[in-house]
C-alpha cells in the first residue's frame, strides 16, 4: 500500500482539540497542539466520543515532540515521501512531503526546501533526501511570449504616424427590434 493513500481512504474527522473559544453562531477557535489554534465552521466539527470498550485497539493520544528546548518543541523526521514544485513570483520552489517519526501517515506536512537546510544539519538533510525514492525535476520557466512583425512595427512607430482605424459602431439585437 502506497505511503500516500487516497482521499477518500483518509480519516473523516480527526480529534479530539479543545474548543478555546466561540466566534460568531457558526464558528469556534480549535487549539490543535500548543499555541497552534485554527478557526473551523461548526458544520466541519463532531462532537468527541472516548469510547474504548467500541475499538479498544485504537490509540488516540498524538506522541509529543521528541525534545524541548526553551519554549520550542522539536520534531524528528523519519524520511520524505515526495517532492512538489510551487509556483512563487517568476520562479519555482520546491517542497517536500514530510513524513514525522511516530506520528500517522494523516500527519504528513508539505515543508519548503529552505526551511529544512536552514533548520536542520546538512548531514541530516542529506541522509533523509536518499529515503527520497523519486525526486521531480524544476520545472522550465515558460519563456517570455514574442511579438510578431507587425505589432513591433506599431509599437516603434510614434503615436502621430499610426494608421487611424475607423470604428463601425456596435449594434446590439434586442427582442423588441425584430
Amino acid at each position: 500500500m502506497p505511503d500516500v493513500t487516497a482521499r477518500k481512504l483518509q480519516h473523516r474527522y480527526f480529534g479530539s482539540y479543545p474548543v478555546k473559544q466561540l466566534c460568531g453562531e457558526n464558528a469556534v477557535v480549535v487549539e490543535l497542539s500548543a499555541g497552534r489554534t485554527r478557526s473551523f465552521n461548526v458544520s466541519n466539527l463532531k462532537p468527541w466520543k472516548e469510547d474504548p470498550d467500541t475499538f479498544p485497539h485504537r490509540d488516540y493520544s498524538q506522541p509529543g515532540p521528541v525534545e524541548v528546548i526553551g519554549d520550542e518543541e522539536y520534531f524528528t523526521i523519519d524520511r520524505f515521501i515526495k517532492n512538489r514544485w510551487v509556483r512563487s513570483g517568476r520562479g519555482y520552489k520546491e517542497q517536500f512531503l514530510v513524513h514525522w517519526e511516530n506520528y500517522p501517515p494523516e500527519d504528513v506536512s508539505w515543508l519548503p526546501v529552505q526551511q529544512l537546510e536552514s533548520e536542520m544539519e546538512k548531514d541530516s538533510f542529506t541522509e533523509l533526501l536518499k529515503t527520497l525514492q523519486t525526486r521531480k525535476p524544476r520545472p522550465a520557466l515558460k519563456p517570455k511570449r514574442k511579438m510578431n512583425n507587425n505589432s513591433q512595427q506599431q509599437q516603434a512607430a510614434p503615436r502621430a504616424q499610426r494608421p487611424q482605424q475607423q470604428q463601425e459602431p456596435t449594434r446590439v439585437r434586442t427582442r423588441a427590434q425584430r
